[in-house]
């Protein structure tokens, strides 16, 4: 098991409240989901990959038809609201695809998680369940003028892994993937960006 799905499996284990995520950081899911509001619509079915304790797509739910969100494991989301036009999906992230097709993707905060290998394949899969012209929403911490790997985190208090992959090969990544427009907003909220050579990023890709 790679040290961030060991690390979230110990933190679903021992979790007592949702903001215990956010490793020390604010909680910025209002943010997040008022950004992803400005693209849905009532009639729009989501799809959220890494859902976690499903503090951003909670909020989401009222403003659209139905989410399918997509978490590892059980302890986070539990967390996840018992709604009828909820279903939650306890699954690994690597290799998931369903035969469903949505008009938005969304994911906050996830994919630096996973080394540049294994979210191609991350990608590609999401990619495959968008409907035509649907959309990839992510907020991703990239690197700014090189991709940082984080192998060990005393921040956290024990080993953990993270790629914050440059920014620009990031697009590049996505547009090879095969979305035809791609955009990276720099609107994520200044609290997260601690650290001169890596920021948080918003991505909206176009299929």
């Amino acid at each position: 098991m790679a040290k961030s799905e060991k690390y979230w499996e110990r933190m679903s284990k021992n979790i007592q409240d949702p903001s215990q995520t956010y490793n020390k950081r604010p909680d910025i899911s209002s943010k997040d989901a008022e950004f992803i509001k400005r693209y849905v619509k009532k009639n729009h079915e989501l799809i959220d990959i890494g859902s976690g304790t499903g503090q951003v797509t909670n909020k989401i739910l009222p403003f659209v038809k139905n989410i399918v969100a997509v978490e590892t494991f059980r302890g986070l989301s539990e967390y996840i609201i018992n709604d009828p036009n909820m279903l939650v999906i306890n699954a690994k992230l690597e290799g998931f695809l369903i035969r469903k097709e949505f008009d938005i993707a969304i994911s906050t905060g996830v994919m630096q998680c996973f080394p540049k290998e294994k979210v191609i394949d991350l990608y590609s899969n999401i990619f495959q369940m968008l409907k035509k012209d649907g959309l990839l929403i992510m907020r991703i911490h990239c690197g700014l003028n090189e991709t940082v790997v984080i192998d060990k985190s005393e921040e956290i208090g024990g080993e953990y892994f993270a790629e914050y992959r440059q920014v620009d090969e990031e697009k590049k990544r996505l547009e090879e993937t095969g979305f035809s427009e791609v955009k990276v907003i720099d609107e994520a909220p200044d609290e997260l960006n601690v650290w001169e050579n890596t920021r948080h990023f918003m991505f909206v890709c176009k299929k």
